[in-house]
C-alpha cells in the first residue's frame, strides 16, 4: 500500500509542479514508443525475469551470524582475531554435544555416564573425514592435533566414578586419592576443570544426603552423586570437538563431516522418542533431515573401518538425549527459515489475484467494460511484482551480493506493495476509457489511452517508488550486513517493479486495450446496422438498462457513505474526541518506548521447530550462569622475556581473575603458568644453573609444547615455524553468576573485561565470548534507531515538497509519519518485540509508504483546482478529500494487508516481526490519514476562525468606541 495505490496528483492541468510535468511529458513520449514496441517489451523482459530466476534458485544461501551486528561494533574486530587465530591453517572441525537425562534428572547416574562416554568415543572414533594428504579415512582422534583432550576432563571423571561407586556399594571407604570435587576434581595427583563438560550443577551438603537415604522407603539409594562428589546432581553434560585444518579438506568435505554426525544423533532420537513422540511428529522431523541430507550434503563415515554406513539402530542410548551442533547447522537452520517463507508466496499470490479479480470486475462492471481481458490485467498484475524481485535479486547475485535467507521475505513484501501499481493503471485505464467513449477524440488510439494512464499514475508510482528507494537507501547505510543487503534486495525490487509497470505490464495493457478497442468497434457497427429482429434490440436494451441502474444504484451508495463521512468527520465533537484517541494513542505509544528492551538472540533467527532453540535455552539456563567463558586473545605477546613485561602480563590475567564473579586462577587457561613452572623444573635439574630468578625463555617453547602432559596446550599459541618466536597466543578463563542469565548484564560483564584489557595496551589484546555479536546491539541500536527514522524522515520530507511544493503539506506529512513510527514503535514494544535488527529493517520499509496516505490527504484538502471561484469550505475540503483519497487508500489497505496475513501464520520470528510491522503501518496510516489528519485539520481551521473572529472584534470595538 503506497502512493501508487492512489489517484495521482495530477488531478486536472494546472495543478501540477514543474517536475511533475515534466514527469508527464516523459511519460506520454515513453507511452508511444512502447506502444510501438509491444513485443519486444514483452520478450525481452520475461527472458531478463527467466535467466535471473534460474540464477536465484541454483544460488544457495550464504548465511552470516555475524550479519546481524551493526558496522563499526568492537566485537566485529574481535570475532575477525579469533576466527583468524582458530583458522589460520584453513577453516577446520567444531562441533559441540550437549548430552541430557531423558527423564530430566541428574547426569551424574553411572548408566548415563556410561552412555555419554560412549557417545564421546562413538564421535572421537566412528566419523571419519577423508585426508587428501594421506589418502586415506582418518577420524577425529587420528586428524585431532591440538584440542584434543577438551572431553577427557569427563571421561577420567567417569572412570573415577565407577571406582568409588563400587568401593562405595561394597561398603568400603572411598580412594583418598580420587576427589571428585566441582569444579577441579582430581586422580592420582593429576587434578583437572570439570567446569567446561559439567553444567547445571547443584552442590550437596548434608541435609540432601540425609533427606535421600530418609525419603527412599525401599532403603536403596538411588542417587549415589552426593556420596562420592561434592555434587548432588548436574543437569547436563558438554563435549566440545575442534579439529584444525590438516588434511587439506575442502569445505564440502567439512560440510558432510559435521552435518553427517549432526543427523546420526537425530535419526536415533527420533527412534528412541517413539514414546513421546507421536508418528505425525516423527515423520514430519524425518522429512526435515531427509530435506537436510538433501541440501547438498551426504554422509562420509565409517564404522569400525567398514566401508558402510552405520545404520540408525546401531546405537540407541536408553538414559541420555544427545544434541549436537555445528555453524554449518546454525546456517542450514536460518536457510531454513528463509525456504520456509517462500509457502507464503503462493498464499500470498493467491489472495492478491482474487482481490485485484475482484475489484476490477466490479470495477469494469461500474463502468461498463466487462470483458475477459479484465481478469487477464488482474492475473498479470500479480505476476509484474514476482518477476521484479526475481530479476532484482538475480541482478545482485550476479554482481556478488550475498544471497542472506532473509532475502525470502521480500518476494511477499515487492508483491503486497508493487501489486498496487498495476492496480491503479487498470483504473485509470478504465476511466480514460469510458472518457473517450462519451467524449470521443480525434487520436483515439491504443497509445494515446496509455498516454492518458501514465499521465494520471505515473507521478504517483514514481514518487512511491522514490520514497520506498530512500528508505531503504537509508537503512543500508546504517544498519548492519544483513540488513543492507535486505535493503539491498527491496530497493532493487521496487525499481524493478516500477521498470517492468513502464514495460511489461504497460506492453500486457496495449494488448489488452487493441482487443478491447477492437471488440468495442464491432459491437458498436453490429448496432448501427438495422436489422428487423425487435427482440435482438430488446435484448439490448434491456442490458444497457440493467447496467445502467446498476451503475446509478452504486453512485447512490457511494454518494450516501461519503457525504455520512463528511459529515461525521465536520463533526466538532467527534473530531475532538478523535483528538482525544490519537492523545491516548500517543500516550500508550510512548509508554512503549520507554519499556524498549534491546535484545536479538541466535533463536530468533531459527524456525520455532528448531532443535537449536532447545540447545540453547540449555546453554542459557546450565551453562551461562556457570560457567561464562571468555578467551583473551594476546595479539602482541613481545618479548617476555624481559620480566618487567611479562609482569605486566600476569598482573592483567591477575585483575581478570579477580573480578566479581570470577571462578579465580582454578579455571584459567593460560600456558605461561605451566611454561614457568617447566623452566623452574629445567633450572633446578640443571646443577651448573644457580641464578633464582625464573624466566621466561622462548627457546624452550618449542620442546615444552612437545611434552605429552604440555601438549594441550598447542592450540593456545601460534609461533614462527622457523624462528620459534611467539607470535600470538591467548588464554581463558571463566565467571558465573544468576545475574548473567539476563542480556543487559553480559553486556556490563563484557564491558569490564574491555576496560581491563585496555589499560595493557601494549599486548593488543581482544576478549570474545559468542554472545558479544549481539551484546553489542544495546549500546548501539538505540543510536542506529533514532538516525536511521530522522534520516528517513528527512528524505521523506523532501520528497514531499519536490513533488508537491507547498510547506503545508510538508510539515503535515512529516508530522504523520512521526505520529505513525512511534505508535509503530511503541505498540510494538508492548506486545513483546524488542529493538533489534529484524525489527529496525521492517520499520524502516515500513517508513517508505507511511507517507502515502497522509501525502495524499494534505494534498487533496489544500487543493484549490484552477476554476473554484471562491473560497472552499471546511466541509467541501473534506469532501473533495475522502472522494480523492479513501477509496483506493481503503483499498489498498485491504489488499496489502491480506496478502501479508499469509506470514502471520507462519511460526517464525522473522515473518511475525515483518508482517505485524507492517499491518501497523497500515492501521495506522488509515487512522490517520482518513481520520486524525482531518479531524485534526477541522479543528485548526475552527480555530483560525475564532482567532480570526477576535481579531476582528478587538479591531470594530475600538473604531466604535467614543473618543
Amino acid at each position: 500500500m503506497h502512493l501508487s495505490s492512489l489517484r495521482s496528483f495530477s488531478i486536472k492541468p494546472g495543478s501540477e509542479t514543474s517536475l511533475v510535468q515534466s514527469v508527464n511529458l516523459l511519460h506520454r513520449r515513453w507511452s508511444y514508443f512502447i506502444a510501438d514496441h509491444i513485443t519486444g517489451a514483452i520478450v525481452i523482459s520475461v527472458l531478463i525475469s527467466i535467466l535471473c530466476t534460474a540464477k536465484v534458485i541454483t544460488t544457495p544461501f550464504k548465511n552470516d551470524l555475524m550479519g546481524f551486528v551493526p558496522y563499526g561494533v568492537r566485537s566485529r574486530e574481535e570475532y575477525a582475531i579469533q576466527e583468524e587465530f582458530t583458522n589460520h591453517r584453513g577453516k577446520g572441525i567444531l562441533l559441540m554435544a550437549l548430552i541430557v537425562a531423558k527423564d530430566g534428572g541428574s547426569i551424574l547416574r553411572t548408566e548415563m555416564l556410561k552412555e555419554a562416554s560412549e557417545v564421546d568415543e562413538l564421535i572421537s572414533n566412528n566419523f571419519t573425514i577423508y585426508n587428501h594428504i594421506l589418502n586415506k579415512e582418518e577420524s577425529f582422534n587420528e586428524f585431532c592435533r591440538s584440542f584434543c583432550f577438551l572431553n577427557l576432563p569427563m571421561q577420567q571423571f567417569r572412570n573415577g566414578f565407577e571406582v568409588q561407586l563400587e568401593r562405595f556399594r561394597a561398603h568400603q571407604p572411598l580412594n583418598d586419592r580420587i576427589s571428585l570435587s566441582y569444579p577441579i576434581s582430581k586422580m592420582y595427583s593429576l587434578a583437572f576443570n570439570i567446569q567446561m563438560n559439567f553444567n547445571g550443577i547443584e552442590l550437596k551438603n548434608d541435609t540432601l544426603i540425609r533427606d535421600d537415604m530418609k525419603d527412599n522407603s525401599s532403603g536403596e539409594i538411588t542417587n549415589y552423586a552426593p556420596f562420592i562428589t561434592n555434587m548432588a546432581s548436574a543437569k547436563m553434560i558438554r563435549l566440545m570437538y575442534r579439529g584444525e585444518r590438516v588434511g587439506d579438506w575442502t569445505v564440502k568435505q567439512t560440510q558432510q563431516y559435521e552435518l553427517g554426525i549432526i543427523r546420526y544423533f537425530q535419526q536415533y532420537a527420533l527412534l528412541s522418542f517413539s514414546s513421546r513422540q507421536t508418528l505425525n511428529e516423527y515423520r514430519n522431523r524425518k522429512d526435515r533431515n531427509e530435506s537436510l541430507s538433501s541440501h547438498s550434503f551426504h554422509l562420509n563415515r565409517s564404522f569400525h573401518n567398514s566401508a558402510e554406513a552405520p545404520s540408525i539402530i546401531s546405537y540407541k542410548p536408553k538414559y541420555i538425549r544427545v544434541l549436537v551442533v555445528s555453524f554449518e547447522y546454525i546456517d542450514y537452520e536460518i536457510a531454513r527459515a528463509g525456504l520456509s517463507i517462500l509457502p507464503c508466496l503462493a498464499i500470498g499470490f493467491g489472495i492478491m489475484f482474487i482481490c485485484s479479480a475482484i475489484s476490477t470486475t466490479i470495477s469494469a462492471i461500474y463502468m461498463q467494460q466487462m470483458s475477459i481481458y479484465k481478469i487477464y490485467l488482474a492475473l498479470f498484475a500479480c505476476i509484474c511484482p514476482l518477476m521484479a524481485n526475481a530479476t532484482a535479486l538475480g541482478i545482485l547475485l550476479i554482481i556478488g551480493v550475498r544471497y542472506d535467507a532473509i532475502l525470502s521475505v521480500t518476494p511477499v513484501l515487492t508483491l503486497a506493495i508493487g501489486a498496487d501499481d498495476a492496480f491503479l493503471m487498470i483504473h485509470a485505464w478504465q476511466r480514460v476509457t469510458r472518457e473517450c467513449n462519451l467524449h470521443p477524440v480525434k487520436d483515439d488510439c491504443v497509445p494515446y489511452r496509455l498516454a492518458r494512464v501514465l499521465e494520471e499514475t505515473g507521478p504517483a508510482i514514481l514518487i512511491s517508488a522514490l520514497t520506498n528507494i530512500l528508505a531503504d537507501a537509508v537503512g543500508s547505510m546504517i544498519g548492519s550486513p544483513s540488513i543492507t543487503v535486505l535493503c539491498f534486495g527491496n530497493m532493487s525490487s521496487i525499481f524493478m517493479d516500477y521498470v517492468y509497470q513502464l514495460t511489461f505490464y504497460s506492453a500486457i495493457m496495449c494488448i489488452a486495450g487493441h482487443f478491447e478497442i477492437k471488440a468495442a468497434a464491432e459491437q458498436q457497427n453490429t448496432h448501427s446496422i438495422k436489422i428487423d429482429n425487435e427482440k435482438k434490440g430488446t435484448m439490448i436494451n434491456y442490458c444497457r438498462k440493467n447496467s445502467y441502474n446498476f451503475r446509478e444504484h452504486a453512485e447512490d451508495i457511494c454518494a450516501s457513505l461519503l457525504e455520512g463521512s463528511v459529515t461525521l468527520v465536520t463533526n466538532k465533537i467527534f473530531s475532538f474526541c478523535v483528538f482525544l484517541s490519537w492523545v491516548l494513542l500517543m500516550a500508550i505509544s510512548i509508554y512503549g518506548l520507554t519499556k524498549t528492551k534491546i535484545e536479538l538472540t541466535s533463536e530468533k533467527l531459527f524456525p520455532l521447530d528448531s532443535p537449536l532453540i532447545e540447545l540453547n535455552n540449555l546453554l542459557q539456563w546450565y551453562q551461562v550462569p556457570e560457567h561464562t567463558m571468555a578467551q583473551f586473545y594476546v595479539n602482541n605477546p613481545g618479548d617476555l622475556s624481559d620480566p618487567a613485561r611479562l609482569g605486566r602480563l600476569n598482573q592483567m590475567v591477575s585483575e581478570l581473575e579477580l573480578m566479581n564473579g570470577s571462578w579465580g586462577s582454578e579455571s584459567t587457561n593460560y600456558f605461561i603458568r605451566d611454561f614457568i613452572e617447566y623452566e623452574k623444573q629445567l633450572s633446578e635439574a640443571d646443577p651448573a644453573n644457580t641464578s633464582v630468578t625464573v624466566t621466561f625463555r622462548e627457546d624452550d617453547l618449542r620442546v615444552f609444547l612437545d611434552w605429552p602432559e604440555y601438549q594441550r596446550w598447542h592450540g593456545f599459541v601460534i609461533i614462527d615455524e622457523k624462528t620459534g618466536h611467539l607470535l600470538r597466543f591467548f588464554f581463558t578463563t571463566a565467571y558465573h553468576g544468576e545475574n548473567l542469565k539476563e542480556w543487559p548484564e553480559r553486556g556490563v560483564m563484557l564491558n569490564k573485561w574491555r576496560n581491563i584489557i585496555d589499560k595493557y595496551r601494549e599486548f593488543n589484546v581482544t576478549v570474545f565470548v559468542d554472545d558479544a555479536i549481539f551484546l553489542d546491539l544495546i549500546d548501539n541500536m538505540t543510536t542506529d534507531a533514532w538516525q536511521s527514522g530522522l534520516g528517513i524522515l528527512v528524505c521523506m520530507a523532501f520528497i514531499s515538497f519536490i513533488f508537491l511544493y507547498d510547506p503545508f503539506k510538508v510539515v503535515v506529512v512529516s508530522a504523520a509519519i512521526v505520529s505513525i513510527m512511534t505508535g509503530i514503535v511503541g505498540i510494538l514494544t508492548l506486545m513483546g518485540f524488542n529493538l533489534e535488527p529484524i525489527m529496525m529493517s521492517a520499520m524502516l520499509i515500513s517508513m517508505g509508504f507511511s507517507v502515502d496516505i497522509p501525502a495524499h490527504v494534505a494534498y487533496h484538502y489544500n487543493y484549490r483546482g484552477p476554476t473554484t471561484g471562491h473560497q472552499l469550505t471546511v466541509k467541501e475540503k473534506v469532501r473533495m478529500c475522502f472522494a480523492s483519497v479513501a477509496l483506493p487508500a481503503l483499498q489498498a489497505s485491504i489488499s496489502t494487508s491480506l496478502c501479508l496475513l499469509g506470514l502471520l501464520f507462519k511460526e517464525l520470528y522473522i515473518a511475525q516481526v515483518f508482517v505485524k510491522t507492517m499491518l501497523l503501518c497500515i492501521f495506522l496510516c488509515v487512522f490517520h490519514g482518513l481520520l486524525i489528519i482531518p479531524c485534526m485539520l477541522v479543528l485548526t481551521d475552527l480555530l483560525v476562525q475564532f482567532y480570526k473572529r477576535l481579531r476582528m472584534r478587538d479591531t470594530v470595538l475600538p473604531a466604535i468606541s467614543p473618543s
